[in-house]
């Protein structure tokens, strides 16, 4: 089973993530590609980061 990243559409082969073509997409599952990944990863963090302290405008005096 071949794994594509969910972002990149990347496959996995030997170990390389290299891009990926329509004929490869027989049997295959989703996952992220390490540089991926780590873009997720800093792109939550950002999100949560963000989100976690109340907006001027909601905050009441």
């Amino acid at each position: 089973m071949e794994k594509i990243c969910c972002r990149c559409k990347r496959n996995e082969r030997d170990g390389r993530w290299v891009p990926a073509k329509d004929e490869d997409r027989r049997d295959f599952s989703y996952g992220f590609c390490p540089n991926c990944y780590q873009e997720t990863l800093a792109e939550i963090k950002m999100a949560s980061e963000y989100n976690r302290y109340p907006k001027a405008a909601e905050l009441t005096v």
